[in-house]
Order: C-alpha cells, then sequence, then structure tokens
C-alpha cells in the first residue's frame, strides 16, 4: 500500500483516473447545464418571429389557437371518434376538448397549479398547435422542490409513427424551459409519458385511440383512421 502512494507521488494519478475525473467532469458539467437552461425564461409570442429576427440562443414558443368559428364540430367529430370512426381534426378542435374534458387550474393564465404535497411535478392540460404537418404539444409544468418552486415552459414537436399496434408521438425537438431534451438521446418519450400521465383520460378515450391505425399530420390537421 505505502509503494502504491509513493508511486501516486512521483507518477502522478493513473489514465484511467484521468479518464475517469474527465468523465465525471464532464457529465457535472452537462447536469449544471440542464438545470440552468431548464429554469432560464422561454419567450412566449404570437407569432413566431422571422428566422433573420430570432435572438441568438432565445426559444421561443406559440401557442395553439382556440377559436371557436373554427371548432363548432369539435363534440360531434368526439363522439364519432369514441363510437370507432376515424375523424380529421385541426388544433381549435383538439384544443377544445381538452377545455371541456380537463379541469383547468383556479391559477391565472400560462401558470401551472401547484404540485400536490409529495410530488414535484405538476402541469396545466396540454396545448396543441399544428403547422406545415408538425403538431406541437405544450404543457405549462410547476416544479416545486424542498419549498422551491418555478414555472416552466414545455414544448414537443414531432409526427406520428407507428410502434408495435398503436400509434404513438415521437418529438423531432423537445424543450423543458429553454434546455434541448431532444439533444440527450432517449429522454423525450419518457417525459412526454409522464406529462401525460398527471391528467386521467377515460377508458372511451383510451380504448378508441387503440384502434387507431393511422395519425397523418397534413398542413394544419391531424387524421386519424380507423379501419
Amino acid at each position: 500500500m505505502a509503494d502504491k502512494k509513493i508511486e501516486k507521488a512521483i507518477y502522478g494519478p493513473s489514465a484511467i483516473e484521468v479518464a475517469l475525473g474527465a468523465i465525471l467532469g464532464f457529465l457535472l458539467g452537462v447536469v449544471v447545464a440542464c438545470v440552468y437552461l431548464t429554469f432560464k425564461p422561454v419567450k412566449t409570442v404570437p407569432e413566431m418571429p422571422k428566422a433573420e429576427d430570432r435572438v441568438a440562443g432565445m426559444v421561443y414558443y406559440q401557442s395553439g389557437t382556440m377559436d371557436s368559428s373554427r371548432s363548432r364540430q369539435w363534440s360531434a367529430k368526439q363522439k364519432r371518434f369514441l363510437a370507432g370512426g376515424g375523424v380529421t381534426v385541426n388544433e381549435d378542435d383538439l384544443n377544445a376538448w381538452v377545455a371541456a374534458d380537463f379541469k383547468k387550474p383556479a391559477a391565472g393564465q400560462g401558470d401551472a397549479p401547484a404540485a400536490p404535497s409529495g410530488q414535484f411535478l405538476s402541469a396545466q392540460p396540454p396545448n396543441f398547435r399544428i403547422v406545415d404537418g408538425v403538431m406541437q404539444i405544450g404543457y405549462a409544468c410547476r416544479i416545486d422542490y424542498f419549498g422551491l418552486g418555478a414555472t416552466v415552459q414545455v414544448q414537443a414537436r414531432g409526427k406520428f409513427e407507428k410502434s408495435g399496434n398503436t400509434v404513438e408521438f415521437d418529438a423531432d425537438e423537445f424543450f423543458i424551459g429553454s434546455c434541448p431534451l431532444h439533444k440527450l438521446v432517449g429522454l423525450g418519450l419518457p417525459v412526454i409519458s409522464k406529462l401525460s400521465s398527471l391528467h386521467s383520460v377515460s377508458e372511451e378515450m383510451k380504448t378508441a385511440w387503440a384502434k387507431v391505425s393511422e395519425a397523418s399530420l397534413e398542413g394544419r390537421t391531424l387524421k386519424l383512421t380507423i379501419p
């Protein structure tokens, strides 16, 4: 043991120790950067600025609309879907359905409710936006940890893909606050699943979704096909 200590004092740490120290330092840096970016504010805009007008390093968020003139048939579409029929919906239909079926928090617009006792994460019901054949799902989330709380905007953008016998949302971009989670491979889908689980979905809706054979995004609409 004494000989090893003398060798270390003379020759310094081994290559393995140096590599391990570098890896741990890198991982710590990634964690710190992720925490910082998670709580870095997102700029909510009524309309996405052009590429040349965007501020470098700034993450933007534009919520989907719920225009009553474009969602008049959402209730009929919902009934047809639950009865086992295919439907084509726009973001106004989806957001009208969410507003009717999910209980909104009492907090002001854009705020997320405080997490229930024993839970560190809560979220408002999702908001949908469809542009150029891409769907965006947004959540205003509340993170509470040891008495410290903050509201962060979560947004995912992507399309639907077939996974086995079910159709799932596949996010190409996923931000928690300003943190680009899609660059950390394998974390996007688990986070979406966690956020989705915060709001109960009826067994009737789960049964209807299980029958969907294809979910295609065309322009500003989502087409759900049921054989």
